[in-house]
C-alpha cells in the first residue's frame, strides 16, 4: 500500500473509531526499578509532560510552567481560555513530580501531598465531586506519595511504601475492583463507573506507576511489569483484547527499567546482555510500535515484541536514556559512540521518533507517518547531523511533543492550535521550534580552568582568566581583590578576559598579600550576589612571605568554583565554546545573534591552494604541449621514423 493510501486509512480510522474519544497523550513516568522514595524529597530534574492540549514543565528549583489548553482549568489559571507561553503556577510549597491527562493535572509536592486541577467528570481531579477545579486542590484521603501518573480520566499515585491509589474514570476496569459509583445516561442505563475519592488498588510492593489512555500499569520490586484495565487494543500484552479489572504480569518481560504508555500502545526498556532493548506492543495503526508488521487499518498486537535500537543507528551506545509515548506516536532518547557520561564533553545522544507525524509531531517534515525508527535530522547555520549535547527531559502528547536539552533549551513541535506548544502562537510546527523559557543556567567554567595574578615589571597586576561558557550568552565578570592591610577593590567588567590594577593603587604593594576573585553572570543572573554564581580565585603572598598560606591573611579566603550550584546545573561546559553542531535538532537563531552562532569551517585556503595547483598542473601541460608540437615542426624526419619505424637487416 503507497504512504498517502496509509495515511487516508489512518485518518479514517481516527476519523470513525478513535477521534469521538478526544485524544488522549500522557507523558508518563520513565521510571528505574526502584523502592518508592520518601517524602520530601528533592526534584530529581527538570521534567516535561503533556496532555491532550495542554504541557507542563517542572524545573528543578520546584517551580511548575504550564500552557496550553484551559477549558477546564487544567492550567490552574482561572478565567484563562488557554495560554500560549509558559507561565509559572502558585503552589503551597516545592512541586517534585506532574502529570498531565485529558484535560486534568496532577502535582505531587515535596511534602507527599498530591493537588489537582482541571475537569472531573469523573472524579479524576479527587475532590469529592464532579465539579470541575479551575485552581489546585489537595487531594485528601491520600497517605505521603511519592509520584502520579494520569490517565485520560483516571488518576494514580504511588505512596512511600509502595501502595497504589487511584481515583476517576473506572468504566474499563482501569481502577480495579470495586467498579465504584455507577454512570448512568438520560434513560437511566448504566455506560460507566468511577471513582471521587481515592481508594487503594495495590497494597505495596510497586516501584513504579504508568497511565494509559484507559488502562493502568506498575512494576514491582522484582522488576516485573503488572499492567489491567481497557486491553481493547492489545496495551495489557497478555495475547488477547480482553478487559481486565485486576493487575496481571505482563509475561516475558523482566528487570524493567523504563516504562511509558501512550493512548492505547506501552513501550518498556529492559536490559539484555548489558546492553538496553525497548518492547513495544499495543496499538499500531499509525506505526507507534515501531515494528515492521503492518501498520494500516486495524492493526495491534498484544504480545511484548522486540526493539533493537542498534538497527536503527550505527553507534548505538548501548544505553536508551529516555523514552515517551503519546497518542500515537513515540520517541526514545538513544547515547550513540563515543559516549562516557552525562557529564562528560563529548556526550552525545540521537532522538529516535515513529509513530504518527500528522501535525509534525516527530519533526519530520513531509512525512505523515514513520512506521520505523528514525533519527531526527538537523540543518541549521551550515551545520548538519543527527546527534546533540544530551536530552534533559522528552514528552510526548496526543499531537505534539516537547524537548528539553541539557543546556536548558526547550523546544516544541506538533499541533498548536490551543497554545500547547508555548510559542506564542496557535500555529502548527513540522520542525522542533524554540520556546521562551527562564534563563536556568549560570555560566561557568571547566573544572580545571584557573585565575593567574601576575606582576608586572612597571609594577602593575595583571589578572587573566579563560572565557567561561554559558547556555545562550555571557553578560560580563564582576572582579574582586583584597589585600591584607583590608583593603579592596571591586569592578564590573564585560566579557573580556583580561584586566590590569594600575600600579599606583594604594593597597598595590608587595608588601601586602593579595586575593582576586572573578565571578560570571549573564543576563538572568546579573542581580544575583557574588557567592551564588560560579567564581575562579587566585592567592598571592606577600614578595617577604612566599611560603605563607592563603588562611594566614584571610579569615574569609575565596575558593574556585567553576560551576555555581553545581546540583542545579544541567550543562557542564567543554573545552571549546560549541560543540560539533548541531548542539540541538533546532534552530537557535532565536536566542543567539549570529556572530555568537559557530561560523562554518573556513576552506579558503584549501581551495586557492587547489586552485593553484590546478593551474599549475595547466601551466605545465600546456608548456608539454608547446614544446611538442615545436619540436615536431623542427625535427619532422623524427615523426616518419616514428610513423615507419626501421626495419632490422639480417645478414
Amino acid at each position: 500500500m503507497t504512504m498517502l493510501n496509509r495515511t487516508v486509512a489512518f485518518r479514517f480510522f481516527l476519523s470513525r473509531f478513535l477521534r469521538p474519544l478526544t485524544a488522549c497523550a500522557l507523558v508518563l513516568l520513565t521510571v528505574a526499578p526502584v523502592q518508592a522514595a520518601p517524602a520530601n524529597r528533592p526534584v530529581e530534574g527538570i521534567k516535561l509532560a503533556a496532555g491532550r492540549q495542554h504541557s507542563a514543565m517542572l524545573l528543578q528549583d520546584g517551580s511548575l510552567y504550564l500552557w496550553g489548553d484551559n477549558t477546564y482549568g487544567q492550567l490552574g489559571f482561572a478565567d484563562l481560555d488557554y495560554l500560549d507561553e509558559p507561565r509559572r503556577l502558585q503552589l503551597p510549597g516545592k512541586a517534585v513530580d506532574v502529570s498531565l491527562g485529558f484535560d486534568h493535572t496532577l502535582v505531587l509536592l515535596e511534602n507527599g501531598a498530591v493537588y489537582a486541577m482541571g475537569r472531573n467528570a469523573f472524579g479524576q481531579v479527587g475532590n469529592r465531586s464532579t465539579i470541575q477545579a479551575a485552581k489546585p486542590v489537595k487531594v485528601d484521603g491520600l497517605p505521603d506519595i511519592s509520584a502520579v501518573a494520569a490517565g485520560a480520566s483516571h488518576s494514580l499515585a504511588l505512596d512511600t511504601l509502595g501502595g497504589i491509589w487511584g481515583w476517576g474514570d473506572n468504566s474499563s476496569g482501569q481502577l480495579g475492583e470495586p467498579h465504584g459509583q455507577p454512570i448512568s445516561d438520560d434513560a437511566g442505563r448504566v455506560i460507566g463507573h468511577r471513582h471521587i475519592n481515592p481508594h487503594r488498588l495495590v497494597q505495596n510492593g510497586a516501584v513504579s506507576i504508568a497511565a494509559g489512555g484507559n488502562f493502568s500499569l506498575y512494576v514491582n520490586m522484582s522488576g516485573q511489569l503488572l499492567a489491567w484495565g481497557d486491553n481493547s487494543r492489545g496495551q495489557l500484552g497478555d495475547r488477547s483484547s480482553q478487559t481486565r479489572p485486576s493487575p496481571q504480569i505482563v509475561t516475558g518481560l523482566s528487570s524493567v527499567k523504563k516504562l511509558a504508555a501512550g493512548f492505547h500502545h506501552v513501550l518498556v526498556v529492559v536490559e539484555e546482555n548489558g546492553s538496553d532493548i525497548m518492547y513495544a506492543w499495543g496499538d499500531h495503526t499509525a506505526g507507534q510500535l515501531g515494528l515492521e508488521a503492518p501498520s494500516t487499518g486495524d492493526v495491534f498486537l498484544a504480545l511484548p515484541q522486540r526493539l533493537d535500537p542498534s538497527l536503527y543507528t550505527d553507534r548505538y551506545s548501548g544505553r536508551i536514556a529516555k523514552i515517551s509515548a503519546g497518542f500515537a506516536h513515540s520517541i526514545a532518547i538513544v547515547d550513540v559512540q563515543p559516549y562516557k557520561s552525562e557529564n562528560s564533553e563529548n556526550a552525545r545522544q540521537q532522538i529516535l521518533v515513529w509513530g504518527d507525524n500528522s501535525y509534525g509531531q516527530l519533526s519530520l517534515p513531509s512525512v505523515p507517518l514513520q512506521q520505523q525508527p528514525v533519527a531526527v535530522r538537523s540543518a541549521f547555520h551550515g551545520f548538519s547531523g543527527d546527534d546533540y549535547l544530551p536530552i534533559a527531559a522528552v514528552a510526548c502528547g496526543s499531537f505534539h511533543s516537547l524537548l528539553m536539552s541539557s543546556k536548558a533549551l526547550l523546544a516544541a513541535s506538533g499541533r498548536g492550535d490551543r497554545g500547547q506548544l508555548g510559542t506564542q502562537s496557535v500555529i502548527n510546527r513540522e520542525h522542533f521550534t524554540h520556546v521562551a523559557i527562564p534563563d536556568l543556567v549560570r555560566p561557568g567554567w571547566i573544572d580545571d580552568a584557573t585565575l593567574t595574578i601576575t606582576r608586572l615589571a612597571d609594577g602593575q597586576l595583571q589578572l587573566s582568566w579563560p572565557p567561561a561558557r554559558d547556555n545562550i550568552r555571557l553578560a560580563g565578570y564582576r572582579l574582586a581583590i583584597m589585600w591584607s592591610d583590608g583593603s579592596s577593590h571591586h569592578e564590573e567588567l564585560d566579557p573580556v578576559e583580561q584586566w590590569t590594577l594600575r600600579a599606583d593603587h594604594p593597597a598595590n604593594q608587595a608588601a601586602n598579600a593579595l586575593q582576586a576573585a572573578v565571578f560570571a553572570f549573564d543576563e538572568a543572573g546579573r542581580l544575583l550576589p557574588d557567592r551564588s554564581l560560579s567564581v575562579l580565585s587566585a592567592y598571592m603572598p606577600p614578595e617577604q612571605q612566599p611560603e605563607e598560606p592563603q588562611s594566614r591573611f584571610f579569615s574569609d579566603p575565596y575558593e574556585s568554583k567553576p560551576l555555581a550550584g553545581e546540583s542545579g546545573h544541567l550543562w557542564r561546559p567543554g573545552k571549546t565554546e560549541f560543540s560539533t553542531m548541531p548542539e540541538v535538532p533546532w534552530d537557535m537563531t532565536a536566542i543567539y545573534t549570529p556572530e555568537e552562532l559557530p561560523q562554518q569551517p573556513d576552506h579558503t585556503w584549501r581551495i586557492v591552494l587547489l586552485s593553484a595547483a590546478a593551474l599549475l598542473v595547466l601551466v605545465l601541460l600546456a608548456t608539454v604541449v608547446v614544446i611538442r608540437r615545436r619540436h615536431r615542426k623542427e625535427h619532422p624526419e623524427t615523426d616518419d621514423q616514428a610513423a615507419s619505424p626501421a626495419v632490422r637487416r639480417v645478414p
